[in-house]
């Protein structure tokens, strides 16, 4: 007995598709993988704050730190973090509104840090709050941010497991 004319191209088409998805899963394609920056909002909820976060290895991290426009405090990275083979700081800018512009006396505003991600491991970034013109004072605040570093084959995104 002859199986149908439908019957044999769908299965030829059946087998066909899982030939080329066999193909472009096994040929090694890693350059294809797409990463992204990753942004980390702090909440910063109490005065002594832990977070975390991840980034792909080769992508850059920024975390915003919530601030006000005009004001003399703000947020500063520990000097014990400055130096690490994991991850380096590229650029800080201060009381940054959401339209990426210096933010008006008062207004609600952002620190951010951009951090480089070098190589894979996990790191600890410690922030503090105080008054930028006097910082032998107590910090108001302090955030301790905990940084996963993967390879960016195993973080295809990112986005979903921030915060």
């Amino acid at each position: 007995m002859r199986t149908p004319t439908f019957a044999r191209y769908s299965t030829n088409f059946a087998c066909a598709a899982l030939a080329a998805l066999a193909a472009a899963t096994f040929s090694g394609c890693e350059s294809s993988i797409k990463t992204v920056p990753t942004t980390h909002m702090a909440e910063v909820a109490t005065p002594d704050a832990h977070e975390s976060t991840w980034v792909a290895k080769g992508q850059t991290l920024t975390v915003k730190l919530p601030t006000k426009g005009g004001s003399s405090n703000g947020w500063r990275l520990s000097p014990a973090c400055a130096d690490s083979d994991l991850i380096t700081l590229e650029k800080r800018r201060a009381q940054i509104n959401d339209q990426g512009v210096l933010a008006s006396h008062g207004e609600q505003a952002w620190d951010e840090f951009t951090f480089h991600a070098h190589e894979t491991g996990r790191i600890s970034i410690e922030f503090f709050f105080d008054n930028l013109r006097n910082p032998s004072a107590r910090p108001a605040q302090r955030l301790v941010l905990d940084v996963g570093i993967a390879k960016p084959e195993l973080n295809q995104d990112l986005s979903t497991a921030n915060n």
